[in-house]
């Protein structure tokens, strides 16, 4: 790409100011994205891994954005590649023998004899089960399930949180942290408020291992973005296609003039936190940044000088789950009204050392 200093090899591809993906790793396609949102061909090849990586909500998730930039490859629809996958698995099945069918027909002649006698016993009054709701969902890859820990699926927040700052953190640095306690660094370096507990984390040969109760789950955790929705002055959390939380904001009298960006600072109480800074900031880049506000009368309408202004409240739950890189997409279409599955995002503890004290913030407000 334009740009590259002198001494970069080829296979490194630029994504930011001293910014490298190598084109080697494992993630290129997934981290790339991440940078350049409207790039339809590789979101086109991004949908084509994943599909091969058997995540095929993820996949339609991105065949569609690659669709609207108007690049879909050989097929005409999303679902034709789903299908047409569905379809090979198909053929591959079809040396069922005669004997399962026996074994099928028995188990089926088994199972309603045992529906018959579970049947006549509750007629007779001799069992008195409690009623039960039982919810599916065929996302398996995070299966949305609320439980008192208010997890999204099988992974905490929290968890994929610190997912995305590892991630992001090699893509500044082209090396993983040595550690996890070098995520939550004073700032400017607190990439991330906290890290879960039943974390551990190993750095391997050209890559990383994330353990979590035991379990490796570095591949199985999905990307965050926000997405801004200009025209409906929403800000909305989405993790693997999946919007999680949504927020009104201020935005500026004028479009914002880029279509991404990333978080590249993040900061507790700026100027106080008493200020037009509100009480948390999000910096993305030219001094935009997404802030909280002392004029909640503001939200919702473009009133600022290109800032996008929270309340108070909803920037301090959504602060904690945003890492240093996280990158920011614009929206033009309306946002259309879908329930997120948080109508609050579980609290969060932030760090004393998140402080800027001896820094003057002076954003475009």
């Amino acid at each position: 790409m334009d740009g590259k200093k002198a001494g970069v090899p080829d296979y490194f591809v630029k994504v930011g100011s001293g910014a490298y993906l190598s084109k080697y790793d494992p993630r290129f396609l997934e981290k790339y994205v991440r940078f350049f949102p409207h790039d339809g061909e590789k979101l086109y090849e991004y949908a084509q891994q994943l599909v091969s990586q058997g995540k095929r909500d993820m996949a339609k998730y991105y065949y569609g954005r690659a669709a609207k930039e108007g690049y879909f490859g050989r097929v005409s629809t999303p679902n034709s590649i789903i299908i047409k996958k569905e379809q090979e698995e198909t053929k591959k099945q079809k040396g069922v023998t005669f004997l399962l069918w026996i074994n099928f027909i028995l188990l089926l002649l088994i199972l309603l004899f045992i529906g018959h006698l579970f049947y006549t016993e509750l007629l007779d009054g001799k069992m008195h089960a409690e009623p039960t709701v039982s919810m599916t969902n065929d996302r398996a890859e995070y299966d949305l399930i609320a439980n008192s820990e208010r997890e999204t699926g099988r992974f905490p927040l929290a968890l994929i949180a610190l997912n995305e700052a590892i991630v992001n953190y090699e893509v500044y640095y082209h090396q993983y942290p040595n550690s996890i306690d070098q995520l939550t660094q004073p700032y400017p370096n607190n990439w991330i408020s906290s890290i879960p507990t039943g974390v551990t984390y190993i750095v391997t040969e050209g890559g990383y291992e994330l353990y979590w109760q035991g379990q490796e789950v570095s591949k199985l955790l999905p990307p965050i973005q926000l997405l801004y929705y200009q025209g409906s002055n929403i800000l909305a959390l989405n993790v693997g296609g999946d919007f999680l939380a949504s927020y009104p904001v201020a935005s500026g009298i004028e479009p914002l003039p880029f279509e991404s960006s990333q978080i590249t600072e993040r900061v507790v109480q700026p100027n106080g936190g008493k200020g037009i800074l509100g009480t948390r900031g999000l910096v993305l880049h030219e001094q935009y940044a997404i802030h909280g506000t002392n004029d909640p009368s503001s939200i919702g309408k473009n009133v600022s000088l290109g800032c996008l202004r929270m309340s108070n409240e909803q920037v301090e739950a959504l602060y904690p789950y945003i890492p240093i890189g996280t990158p920011l997409i614009v929206r033009d279409e309306p946002f259309h009204e879908i329930e997120p599955f948080f109508s609050s995002l579980p609290f969060l503890n932030v760090m004393d050392l998140e402080h800027a004290h001896d820094t003057i913030f002076r954003w475009r407000q």
